[in-house]
């Protein structure tokens, strides 16, 4: 498994210092492992724009690489900004197949953990945005929204695969009933169907094209 450690200075609450004891105590040697450090300036940090976490983007990178990973963070908090911010740093290692590990918090979220995982880490990376910091606990329910986007998502999830079959196959609203959301937000997080269509017979064509390649090199 590859470990991967990200640090940044988003929260006042968790300086660098802070990050940096806890990690040696609960996670020894992790200096040794690929460590990605956002260290911004006052003026970005007062921003608030995820395009200025770099060393974040790097870590979040897509990847095709089937090794599983884990990545380790001092306090779920300095992940993102905020709760929608959050949302995609946790779809994007989903989509990288790695498990998130924050020990402040001591949660652990494996890119299966589906709908309830991404609750769970939604509602401990507000708790931890909050704590310390001196915002009060009425921020909570602004989240509500963006779990049931996270959850609408990960439900269209289910159906991905079968979104770029024939239609002759899977109808569009077959599938959405499947999913239990509307056709709309199916196309929202999936994009288009004929686009989804167009990129599996793409992908099946040069998978044929590599195959009829290797067998005549042999």
């Amino acid at each position: 498994m590859a470990d991967r450690f990200y640090l940044s200075n988003l929260r006042k609450q968790w300086p660098f210092p802070r990050q940096e004891v806890l990690l040696d105590e609960r996670a020894p040697g992790w200096r040794r492992h690929s460590v990605y450090r956002d260290d911004l300036p006052a003026g970005k940090r007062k921003a608030h724009n995820p395009e200025s976490l770099v060393e974040r983007a790097s870590l979040l990178r897509p990847t095709s690489r089937r090794e599983s990973e884990l990545v380790t963070v001092a306090s779920i908090g300095v992940l993102a900004w905020g709760i929608a911010d959050f949302l995609t740093v946790l779809g994007a290692l989903t989509g990288r197949g790695a498990t998130l590990r924050a020990i402040e918090e001591d949660l652990t979220i494996t890119p299966d953990a589906g709908v309830s995982g991404a609750s769970l880490a939604s509602v401990a990376f507000e708790k931890a945005c909050t704590k310390g910091s001196g915002d009060g606990p009425g921020k909570g329910g602004r989240i509500s929204g963006a779990l049931r986007e996270a959850a609408a998502k990960a439900r269209c999830e289910t159906i991905r695969e079968r979104w770029g079959m024939p239609r002759s196959l899977y109808s569009d609203h077959a599938l959405a009933m499947e999913a239990d959301v509307a056709l709309a937000t199916v196309k929202k997080h999936l994009g288009k169907r004929k686009d989804a269509i167009r990129a599996r017979e793409v992908r099946e064509a040069q998978a044929e094209r590599n195959r009829k390649r290797r067998k005549k090199d042999v």
